[in-house]
């Protein structure tokens, strides 16, 4: 993490000293900016996330059961689309908008029962299949304090508000019916093991989920702070470098459902169930591993 903190600033050292061979220029001048701002940190978190649990279907797994409830709150997106109105030659108010999301298509090959039960040594497969969709977003709203160091550069801090939103769906898709004659389908293992939950009913002694969802977003709102420097290379553009920290977020986690199918005993039909796995929960978050890097790009008008 620390050579990519290190690369990110000399890229910004670099950009701004070769800045100075523009017109010089007082930052202080311009009052209003639109811009793009990265998150480098976030971006490696996921992907890291991500390299740790080795496959996507570990991933999957281990993001959408532990074990009933889907905590998937992106506390800062990797991209946002950032503003800044300067109020006077120190205050700015400054906001930013930004998305993230993923999408996962998770293909496995099982036995195909049919095969197989007309021919126990049958090597023929169907495919179980994982669509899993997540999406979330951020955004900010806060003052920033700063002076200007010389003709050139801006050293400010700010604190922020931060929203932030989550959720997810996953829909399961099957290679293997559920019949009379066969109450339980060959599945893949990752559902067998760590998505499948269901408990039986007395009338359905058996049954495979088709979708887990959200009952809308995960919502956090906390507090955001961040110390950095902005170079103007031109009198209208300029680039920054900001440290960010999330002391401190309160989080409501909404409702999860499951959808089941599994056979009837007393209707002799494969039905659905929609099952409550969560009535939802809150938390606190705080500390300090909250922690961002935030380059960003910006045009004064």
């Amino acid at each position: 993490m620390k050579r990519y903190g290190l690369f990110f600033l000399m890229l910004f050292l670099a950009l701004s000293f070769s800045g100075l061979r523009a017109q010089q220029t007082s930052p202080s001048g311009a009052k209003f900016g639109i811009g793009l701002s990265v998150n480098p940190i976030s971006g490696l978190r996921a992907n890291g996330d991500f390299k740790s649990r080795d496959f996507v279907g570990n991933a999957i797994a281990a993001e959408a059961a532990v074990p009933y409830q889907m905590f998937l709150l992106a506390q800062s997106p990797m991209v946002s689309v950032s503003g800044k109105l300067r109020l006077n030659g120190k205050m700015a108010v400054k906001g930013s908008v930004g998305l993230s999301g993923a999408y996962f298509n998770y293909v496995e090959y099982v036995p195909d029962d049919k095969e197989l039960y007309a021919n126990p040594f049958s090597e023929e497969v169907v495919t179980d299949r994982i669509r899993f969709h997540l999406s979330g977003g951020g955004v900010s709203l806060g003052l920033e304090c700063g002076s200007d160091v010389g003709k050139r550069f801006r050293i400010s801090g700010g604190a922020s508000l931060l929203y932030s939103y989550g959720g997810a769906v996953i829909n399961f898709d099957y290679g293997n019916e559920i019949t009379v004659l066969n109450r339980t389908p060959s599945i893949m293992p990752l559902i067998a093991d760590s998505l499948n939950m269901f408990v039986s009913n007395g009338d359905v002694a058996y049954a495979r989920p088709l979708k887990r969802y959200n009952v809308g977003f995960e919502h956090g709102l906390g507090l955001m702070l961040d110390l950095g420097a902005e170079c103007f290379l031109t009198p209208k553009v300029s680039i920054g470098l900001n440290a960010t920290i999330t002391p401190f977020m309160v989080v409501v986690q909404p409702q999860t459902y499951t959808v089941y199918e599994g056979y009837s005993q007393l209707k002799g039909e494969t039905i659905e169930l929609n099952r409550l796995v969560s009535p939802g929960s809150t938390s606190i978050l705080y500390g300090t591993e909250n922690l961002g890097l935030v380059v960003s790009v910006h045009y004064y008008l």
